[in-house]
């Protein structure tokens, strides 16, 4: 097998993720390569540091279009300390809210 294809995202299957459901098409199957990609080189600060599952979870489980919003969100973090901001973000805001009742799209406006 050639090198480039070992790195192509369609040769690699997205690593696991508790909630993952699978890959809906190509435009998604990159989105989650180019995801893993960067978080790939994300440095935890410690051992519970789940920023990168959280950023991996989010993009791996929304629909294409949530996913899309998500990829460029991780893309445009320029550093760790932006992805550790983002992930904290989305848990706090959406996650947290949505599980404790609150409507998911209210929780996501406020």
């Amino acid at each position: 097998m050639s090198e480039s294809s070992l790195s192509s995202p369609s040769t690699l299957s997205p690593s696991p993720v508790p909630w993952h459901i699978g890959v809906v098409d190509e435009d998604h199957s990159r989105l989650l390569y180019d995801v893993q990609e960067r978080l790939s080189r994300y440095g935890q600060i410690e051992a519970r540091d789940n920023t990168a599952t959280i950023l991996e979870t989010f993009t791996a489980i929304l629909p294409i279009e949530g996913a899309r919003n998500i990829h460029a969100d991780i893309m445009d973090c320029p550093s760790d300390e932006d992805l550790r901001k983002l992930s904290t973000h989305l848990l706090s805001e959406v996650l947290i809210p949505c599980r404790f009742g609150r409507p998911c799209l209210e929780a996501s406006l406020t």
